[in-house]
């Protein structure tokens, strides 16, 4: 390198970034300073306030700390964006009440009312945690219980960035100025580079020597990193020639020796001098034909490396693939050794199939041609590793020579007079190598060789029968503690094949809905003819206990759609769905959406469904207070005549019933009308419909009335009324679990269901003809529905579940 070096760092100040790091630079840190603590002031504000909504509802009953959780509490964390919110209770004595048991684990306990903030890490997600006391006192025990309220950070981010592009406003015009200033500062410093790139650019290909362009120092380093490299290269391309020469010449010399050996065998008149010089020939011939393959062999393994990506290989088939290959004298003193590999399943690596193979015939080959006894493949088993071992019992290898034999054209000593072309451990070496394997070369104490290639073990070991008969029974116990005796636990299954031969399967879990599905179902195999849907109905609980279980043992539903809207949003809130985001789902409304995980599809508003036979035109009740005072005064008239779901073996009469109670004061009241009119229960939709139509039941309380709902009821001569006082809704919703196997069918699915032809499937009930209903209510009360949201979560906290049971059992079924 010529010429006199320069400073660029000169012409880069020149260029003004000085005034662009230091203006643009502070204000930007002052901005986001102050959008972080506004938003950490408003969301702690919010925060604080659910936990204080919490300890207030601690109390002492019957000498025992209990809390039931308030709905606000969590309604009002609701409304703070797409966070997921979790909560812990715990007594004076740190013992668990109710909420996320492994949350605030690291927290001391409350010593104050006075919340206190810390931001954290919970479950893989950053999260700010308040902690608050409440003071209790009985017998034996008192103190501060602890309340701990925690949300995930995506409100809090979203509006620190709002506030931070708010403040940054101002800056936009001596930004774009200062921006100005540094482009032409810069476009002026890097005219060398300009200059460098032109002598580049108009060098030979084979010119590799040392820039010549004058440079400046601040990139002396990188131009003698850039001199380097060249140099590097030209060695790698002579490397490169003498390969190539190295490979001519030793095809070279057996093909002159071949036709040398032909033209004498033509020379010779004796027959048997004749058959002498063949058999050179025939030497020469499998020699070179030797290196030819060997040459083939390892440029073909070099090219798969690059293109072709490791899949599991057993070893026990690929031994025996190579057994196939060899002729009947070899596979004779072949024997192959599995005492190693014991039961932890079987000897799988994750390679190329190909490499593997031809790693293995040239250690046989090798083998069974340097030794004249048995040759043994051992294939083994360890905690880490897993691999094959080929054993022979020649003279071995020196010493000196192991670390050498391996390399390219390289034989050993003892390989002197033996056919061969220095190639086949070389070959071997990489095909390991490039698997994450290693070959190791060692002589055996008894005389021979062992030549062993390993792999580490990759991941967990395969869960055993009595680990699986464990998850299982877990599972089971939790379902039954959820729903009770007499819970429904079987699932109807259902299969479409793909109409143009299947090459992908979307499994699709429900719980209801079902003809929908189904017209949904065959216009999306119109679509996607290559696929086939397999469509299981569940139980709600049991469909979201599939997905839970899913995550653990790596396989379950692609998509799961319910309307059991508290249980979707727990999975979502525990990490157990898949972001998903397009046109169609940016079209929902924002209250039919959340976090981008969930979405809604159908708009169902809980309706009451009665028998015209039973009542005069004007007798039905239209509103709760009109229903609770029919069963009151004429209790003898509705005794076994009323039907509605039970809440504990019905996810959607569940949340039905609760977010009735938080609406409605007159709902316990009503449930105490249908319990003393010996109220009929029922698990599912069409028991209700099915009595009704019988004649066993008069009227139904609460029924989700889906478009299959509607139409059944009509044709079986029912009549649906849509209370007066307050209208509930529920969204039927659909989310793709974390675990989906087909992730991104799902999302097509998700999306056809959303478009226009989807939402046209599912009729009068699509959201999108629903959704003016939000926000009007007409001629039947306002719309309350059921929020996406954690407000969603109160009523899956086991105490306020169990508490709410025991007052509707009390009530409705008076056990």
């Amino acid at each position: 390198m010529t010429g006199r070096p320069y400073s660029i760092r000169t012409r880069i100040l020149i260029g003004a970034v000085t005034l662009l790091s230091l203006i643009t630079g502070v204000i930007a840190l002052l901005a986001y300073g102050f959008a972080t603590r506004a938003a950490d002031e408003a969301f702690d504000r919010v925060l604080g306030a659910a936990a204080l909504s919490i300890a207030d509802a601690v109390q002492i009953e019957e000498g025992a700390v209990t809390v039931d959780v308030p709905y606000a509490a969590l309604a009002i964390l609701g409304t703070s964006g797409p966070n997921r919110v979790f909560y812990r209770v715990a007594g004076p004595n740190g013992a668990f009440l109710t909420g996320y048991f492994d949350l605030g684990f690291d927290r001391p306990r409350a010593r104050t009312p006075e919340p206190d903030f810390v931001t954290a890490d919970y479950r893989g997600s950053p999260i700010r945690l308040a902690t608050a006391g409440r003071y209790v006192s009985t017998l034996g025990l008192e103190g501060f219980a602890t309340i701990q309220v925690a949300e995930t950070l995506e409100a809090r981010q979203a509006l620190t960035l709002q506030l931070f592009r708010n403040a940054m406003a101002a800056n936009l015009a001596l930004s774009a100025l200062a921006l100005l200033l540094v482009w032409a500062g810069l476009h002026w410093a890097f005219a060398p580079f300009r200059a460098l790139e032109a002598e580049l650019r108009d060098r030979a290909p084979t010119d590799l020597t040392p820039i010549r362009t004058p440079l400046p120092r601040e990139i002396g380093p990188l131009l003698a990193a850039l001199d380097g490299f060249m140099g590097r290269l030209a060695g790698l391309l002579d490397r490169v020639r003498g390969l190539a020469a190295d490979a001519a010449h030793q095809i070279r010399t057996p093909l002159a020796s071949l036709r040398a050996q032909a033209e004498l065998a033509l020379s010779e008149a004796e027959p048997q001098a004749v058959q002498r010089r063949l058999r050179r020939v025939h030497a020469n011939a499998v020699a070179a034909t030797q290196v030819v393959n060997q040459l083939l062999t390892e440029a073909t393994l070099a090219h798969r490396s690059q293109t072709q990506g490791p899949a599991p290989v057993d070893l026990l088939e690929l031994v025996d693939e190579v057994r196939e290959r060899l002729d009947e004298a070899a596979v004779t003193r072949l024997s192959i050794d599995t005492a190693r590999l014991g039961s932890d399943g079987e000897p799988l690596v994750q390679a190329d199939a190909f490499a593997l193979r031809e790693m293995l015939l040239n250690l046989v080959d090798n083998a069974l041609k340097y030794s004249d006894g048995p040759v043994t493949v051992a294939l083994f088993r360890a905690e880490r590793d897993v691999g094959l071992a080929v054993m022979d019992e020649g003279p071995g290898i020196p010493a000196l020579e192991i670390g050498t034999v391996v390399e390219r054209f390289k034989r050993g000593a003892g390989a002197l007079g033996t056919a061969g072309s220095g190639l086949g451990l070389s070959i071997a070496k990489s095909a390991v190598e490039a698997s994450g394997g290693r070959l190791t070369l060692a002589n055996r104490p008894e005389g021979g060789l062992t030549v062993t290639a390993a792999w580490p073990v990759v991941g967990a070991r395969r869960t055993s029968a009595a680990s699986a008969s464990l998850v299982a029974a877990a599972a089971f116990g939790c379902l039954v503690a959820l729903f009770g005796p007499g819970s429904r636990a079987d699932a109807r299954s259902e299969t479409w094949p793909a109409p143009g031969g299947a090459a992908a399967t979307l499994r699709v879990a429900a719980d209801g809905e079902v003809p929908t599905l189904r017209r949904l179902i065959r216009a999306f195999q119109a679509k996607n003819t290559s696929v086939t849907v397999e469509l299981t109905e569940q139980n709600s609980g049991l469909l979201s206990q599939a997905v839970v279980t899913a995550a653990a043992a790596g396989a379950g539903p692609d998509l799961v759609v319910s309307a059991a809207v508290d249980r979707q949003v727990k999975l979502v809130n525990d990490g157990f769905a898949r972001s998903h985001r397009s046109g169609e789902t940016e079209r929902l409304p924002p209250w039919a959406r959340w976090r981008e995980e969930l979405f809604a599809a159908t708009f169902e508003p809980v309706v009451t469904i009665y028998d015209p036979r039973a009542f005069t035109d004007d007798e039905p009740p239209r509103t709760r207070l009109r229903f609770a005072q029919l069963l009151e005064t004429q209790p003898e008239r509705f005794r076994r005549r009323v039907i509605t779901y039970h809440v504990g073996l019905n996810g959607m009469g569940y949340v039905f019933a609760t977010f009735d109670s938080l609406i409605a004061p007159v709902f316990w009241r009503l449930t105490k009308a249908m319990g003393d009119a010996e109220v009929q229960v029922a698990a599912e939709t069409f028991e209700i419909l099915g009595a009704l139509q019988r004649g066993e039941a008069s009227i139904a309380y609460n029924v989700a009335a889906s478009a299959d709902v509607t139409e059944a009821a009509r044709e079986r001569g029912l009549a649906l009324i849509e209370p007066q006082d307050y209208r509930l809704a529920v969204l039927r919703t659909l989310l793709i679990p974390r675990t989906a196997l087909e992730p991104e069918l799902a999302a097509a699915f998700v999306n056809f269901v959303l478009s226009d032809e989807g939402q046209g499937l599912i009729g009068p009930t699509a959201l999108r003809r629903m959704a003016a209903a939000r926000t009007e209510p007409g001629p039947s009360g306002t719309v309350h529905i059921i929020p996406l949201s954690p407000a969603s979560l109160i009523f899956l906290d086991e105490r306020k579940r169990n508490r709410f049971f025991d007052t509707w059992i009390q009530l409705m079924l008076k056990p």
